[in-house]
């Protein structure tokens, strides 16, 4: 067949995770309008600013930009876990992280992360159905972000689901071949 391009990391400048850090706990308990401004720098902002882990599970594809930063935590020693759903393609994501695709429930209603299990970035409500959701939510309080801790737990170890695969090959396809309607 035609031969593979290999997506090459974008030259990103080096993470300020100080400032980061400081950014990013200046939004906590805060709800973002993504309508209204640009909700992707908030949650690069918060992939930035990890020094220790991030858990996240993604049901919906993210722009490449994403996945650099996430490229860079990794690099600087961050724990990345990623659950997709069955839906995107296991390629979807990058060395270095540890990958598990699951048919993902729908009671896990929109795309979340937790940093450093000390913040998580979350879009809808837990308890409404949403892929892509109208606002983010920064939950710093412990009520607030221990559900999504559980929540991560239960699914990242449930070996129930009909899929599980773990993959260490880096994605290939392009962003306009990520781009949903």
């Amino acid at each position: 067949g035609p031969p593979q391009v290999v997506e090459q990391p974008v030259l990103v400048t080096p993470v300020d995770v100080t400032a980061a850090k400081l950014e990013a706990a200046a939004q906590c308990s805060l709800t973002f309008d993504c309508t209204e401004m640009d909700c992707l720098e908030k949650v690069l902002t918060h992939i930035d600013s990890a020094s220790v882990s991030i858990d996240a599970i993604l049901r919906t594809p993210s722009p490449k930009v994403l996945r650099d930063h996430l490229r860079l935590a990794i690099k600087r020693g961050v724990v990345v876990r990623l659950v997709l759903d069955a839906s995107l393609n296991p390629k979807f994501y990058l060395q270095g992280a540890v990958i598990r695709v699951k048919q993902v429930n729908k009671f896990v209603a929109a795309n979340f992360m937790i940093i450093d299990n000390e913040t998580v970035v979350h879009g809808s409500d837990a308890q409404i159905y949403a892929a892509s959701p109208d606002v983010i939510h920064v939950a710093c309080e412990e009520n607030e972000k221990q559900p999504y801790l559980d929540l991560f737990s239960r699914v990242w170890n449930e070996e129930t689901t009909p899929y599980i695969a773990e993959t260490f090959e880096e994605e290939v396809l392009t962003d306009s071949q990520l781009v949903m309607d």
